[in-house]
């Protein structure tokens, strides 16, 4: 996928969503003149579009036009009409079981198109059949006469015993059964509706629910149209087919649908828990009013539903960071025997996001791991909660300093998710923007969250708008970019609150550091101190400590108390290693902080080994060890190289640094590097009394009277 986003930069001439590239390399199985001629297509078509530098994908994936097609047709020419023919079958009910195929095609043509990698067999109990590539699919389906078309759909519809088992299988069965005028069981075209909106398919979803004509099923149908409506951007539409939904449902399951989806559109729109819970009650009513009617077979089913209502109350707790007596209810449904994958996974990864919230991101990421495992058995859990996992068990992961793990996390999703990718946005790009941030690779970082900045204007269905501006602010501040830091500060600070009140604290502590930063003075350290201070009242303890730590960086010493509270209270490595720091920083100790600045390193914490060693330095220094400081000077050098020009160590220099001339900054470095005045002097080529000249100058600039003054401060304004 690495390569396939290098690709479409290239090709673009700008940055591409990480999400949007990841759905161009599936769809063209990383065949560079197959992905050249989709991003072409899809800038034609306005499905690839630009915002702000930035391209992502909008709407529905267009039918391959006729200059995509060209470039397939091209590669399919040599077959033989045979050949073609194995493979029209193929693409018409791809995945189509080779026993229905031998029914349809020679054998010896099957495995002549496997042979040349035209088709691929899966193995065995079922052997299922497909195109080796999802292009040649498409455009022999768009090639194929209509009316050969449907004869030859009727054939495979009377050879196969079921409809296809895959998600798009099923949903190409149903699609051309009522095309070629075979029946559809209505169960059958309300579940591929249901399948249809998870796939973002959302025409496909209406057309299917608007064919269902059993009254009994009308009212799931209808909110099916709601959904696709909804997931088009026509809210008004959407809760205009809701209204009266849940008083009116006569089974559980459609009296879940249509509790979740007012529920889910209320969490697109950001609005706040109250609604949520008011949603939950009536649900739970709703659950009463069936229970009153229905036979006791079903009661397992009624129970739960019961514990959707009740995770969708949990879910808002969690939502305002209300965390009293939320974390044994949620770990209740997870043992209830009575519970169901769906209800395991939502309670665990709900779970961990209020583990690592209050503290313990190791233990959230436990959980959320255990979340991932059940959405990975099942297609249809996947669909619908592979992003609300994998979103917590990232930050879970990040906040534990778990790097590689947070790496394996994103790349599987690339990898696993392609069915709704395109659709997610930023979520992607943030994830890594947030992991280069905490190393403290801004630049890098920056280069991630601009991206996820401008796909959350466009669609931000989990509300992470506010943490990406607030980290984008604190990048660009600490990279002198302060022009985009202020955008982003102040887009932040015209947002209204929204979405979970741990990610808007997180984004608001980093909002306030950016501007602390960029000489924010007593008001943005107040700021960060009031953030850190909410987190501490609601039991966050994560984001007190990024708070805390971020006040510290940026010169507030006062906080370092605090900070080593919080981290003494969190379980993860991080934690650790700036409770370490937070002790040597009080106790003044530049020893320890020299090797915790070595376990930073080791940990991948490079702004955490900067800021130990620079925190080490000053203490060197105010302690007159001027010899030591100087050593430890041309390590934080080093270190600070890491961090892709971060301006953090030139807050504090002394003004009157700016009015050295060139040389004398240079001569001023190569003293503070502990040079004398005879090897500066054969490094510049000049006499010794120039040297003795240009330091006398130099001191009188400075205000000082020795050349030990020279000190770290001096050094990092002077150093070209």
């Amino acid at each position: 996928m690495a390569e396939v986003h290098k690709l479409c930069v290239t090709v673009l001439g700008s940055d591409i969503l990480r999400s949007a590239s990841a759905a161009f390399g599936r769809a063209s199985a990383g065949n560079p003149m197959f992905l050249r001629a989709l991003i072409e297509q899809a800038q034609r078509q306005n499905h690839l579009v630009n915002r702000n530098g930035v391209w992502m994908l909008s709407g529905e994936p267009p039918a391959a036009d006729q200059v995509l097609a060209d470039v397939v047709e091209a590669e399919l020419a040599p077959l033989s009409t045979e050949e073609r023919r194995v493979l029209e079958i193929v693409a018409l009910a791809e995945p189509l079981p080779l026993g229905v195929l031998r029914e349809l095609a020679k054998t010896s043509d099957i495995d002549a198109m496997e042979t040349r990698s035209i088709v691929t067999v899966g193995s065995a109990p079922e052997r299922l059949v497909c195109p080796a590539h999802p292009l040649y699919g498409e455009i022999v389906r768009q090639s194929m006469p209509r009316a050969g078309n449907r004869t030859l759909r009727r054939s495979i519809v009377e050879l196969m015993d079921s409809a296809p088992s895959s998600a798009e299988g099923l949903l190409r069965y149903v699609s051309w059964a009522m095309e070629c005028g075979a029946h559809v069981d209505d169960r059958r075209l309300l579940r591929a509706a249901i399948l249809a909106n998870k796939l973002h398919q959302t025409s496909l979803a209406l057309a299917m629910a608007r064919a269902v004509t059993e009254p009994k099923l009308a009212l799931a149908a209808r909110i099916e149209m709601a959904r696709a409506r909804s997931l088009q951007g026509d809210q008004a539409q959407a809760r205009e087919l809701l209204e009266g939904a849940l008083d009116t449902a006569m089974d559980v399951k459609t009296v879940t649908s249509a509790a979740l989806l007012p529920a889910q559109l209320k969490i697109r729109a950001g609005t706040g828990a109250q609604g949520l819970r008011s949603d939950a009650e009536a649900w739970s009513r709703a659950i009463d009013r069936i229970a009153a009617d229905t036979k006791s077979h079903l009661g397992r089913i009624l129970k739960l539903s019961r514990i959707g209502s009740q995770l969708l109350w949990l879910y808002a707790s969690n939502l305002e960071g209300s965390y009293e007596n939320v974390e044994p209810k949620l770990q209740q449904i997870v043992e209830d025997p009575f519970g169901s994958g769906e209800t395991r996974l939502i309670a665990l990864s709900l779970l961990g996001e209020l583990l690592t919230a209050t503290g313990r991101p190791e233990l959230g990421a436990q959980a959320n791991s255990r979340a991932l495992e059940i959405v990975g058995t099942n297609e249809d859990l996947s669909l619908t909660y592979h992003e609300f996992v994998v979103i917590r068990y990232a930050i879970s992961l990040t906040c534990s300093g778990r790097w590689d793990d947070v790496h394996d996390l994103i790349t599987r999703y690339l990898e696993q998710s392609p069915q709704t990718l395109a659709y997610l946005g930023g979520t992607i790009n943030l994830v890594t923007g947030l992991v280069l941030a905490r190393q403290g690779l801004l630049h890098s970082a920056l280069g991630q969250l601009s991206p996820a900045i401008e796909a959350f204007r466009e669609t931000d269905p989990e509300q992470l708008l506010p943490l990406a501006l607030g980290l984008g602010a604190y990048a660009a501040s600490l990279m002198g970019e302060h022009s985009l830091a202020r955008e982003y500060a102040g887009d932040f600070i015209r947002l209204p609150y929204r979405g979970s009140r741990q990610l808007f604290l997180l984004g608001h502590a980093h909002t306030a550091a950016a501007q602390m930063a960029m000489g924010g003075g007593t008001a943005s350290r107040d700021e960060l101190r009031q953030v850190a201070a909410e987190a501490r009242d609601r039991g966050m303890g994560s984001v007190q400590l990024l708070a805390l730590e971020l006040a510290v960086r940026l010169g507030d010493t006062t906080a370092a108390g605090p900070l080593s509270d919080a981290a003494e209270a969190n379980d993860s490595v991080a934690a650790g290693i700036l409770y370490r720091f937070a002790r040597a920083t009080i106790e003044k100790d530049p020893e320890r902080l020299r090797i915790i600045s070595d376990e930073a390193i080791e940990a991948r914490y490079f702004l955490m080994a900067a800021d130990s060693l620079a925190t080490a330095v000053s203490v060197l220094e105010a302690q007159g060890s001027g010899q030591r400081a100087r050593q430890f000077q041309i390590i934080l050098s080093e270190r600070v190289a890491r961090l892709e020009g971060n301006m953090l160590y030139h807050l504090e220099e002394s003004d009157k640094a700016t009015d050295l001339t060139r040389r004398e900054k240079i001569i001023a470095t190569l003293v503070f590097e502990g040079r004398s005045n005879k090897e500066i002097a054969e490094v510049l080529s000049v006499s010794v009394r120039t040297v003795e000249g240009h330091l006398y100058r130099i001191f009188a600039k400075l205000g000082i009277s020795h050349r030990r003054d020279i000190t770290a401060r001096h050094v990092g304004r002077c150093h070209e």
